[in-house]
């Protein structure tokens, strides 16, 4: 007579860790019978990230009673400013991974980081909500530059670059700083300056999201 293994299954009691892995489980008796799992739904508010130490990402506010100094605690926030530091300067999967020296300004981040969580009144409802928020979910592989620039594009704002930091500025609403009319200007008149029309750009590729 011949015996044959179908099936073994393993059951482990031992404690086991999955670094910077969410996971779910579900638990059942062990009679029950399952011609297949069923389906799970939930609302994440996944990954936990570098954020001011003053900062509460979910009434979106700054506790400015004493001075920032700089220092940054793991938290969760949709704040696209504080997304974008952590995509630069995580070193496990950010750039700072492959530029370990670079480094940000932190005035420009924090400034634009209070304006993106500005409450303002919703044009649907009027409920007030936050200016600018971020939620994306990284389910294949993108190019970092293109993925920071998208990150960028959704509250208008734009990176530079200058000597290993990065500098975060806003396209926004400013007041005129002068104005310039005819009768400001004398008999002598302006005088201009120009470059060559060969080194003038002709096409300049805008990317943003609507």
């Amino acid at each position: 007579r011949e015996i044959g293994i179908q099936e073994i299954s393993v059951i482990s009691n031992s404690t086991r860790q999955y670094p910077r892995t969410v996971l779910a489980h579900m638990v059942a008796p062990y009679d029950d019978q399952f011609s297949s799992l069923g389906d799970i739904s939930a609302e994440f508010y996944c990954m936990l990230i570098d954020v001011p130490v003053n900062y509460n990402g979910f009434n979106h506010s700054y506790d400015e009673s004493d001075i920032w100094l700089g220092n940054y605690k793991k938290a969760w926030s949709n704040n696209p400013v504080w997304v974008l530091r952590e995509v630069i300067m995580n070193v496990d999967w950010g750039k700072r991974r492959y530029e370990p020296n670079l480094q940000i300004d932190n005035a420009s981040f924090y400034y634009w980081a209070k304006y993106c969580d500005q409450l303002l009144p919703s044009v649907i409802d009027g409920v007030m909500q936050p200016r600018h928020t971020f939620n994306d979910s990284i389910s294949d592989v993108r190019d970092l530059d293109n993925f920071m620039n998208y990150i960028c594009s959704s509250f208008r704002g734009s990176l530079f670059e200058r000597n290993g930091i990065y500098y975060l500025i806003v396209d926004t609403l400013t007041e005129p700083k002068f104005f310039v009319t005819s009768e400001m200007i004398t008999d002598v008149g302006f005088t201009y300056a120009k470059t060559e029309l060969s080194t003038r750009w002709n096409f300049v590729r805008a990317k943003f999201q609507n």
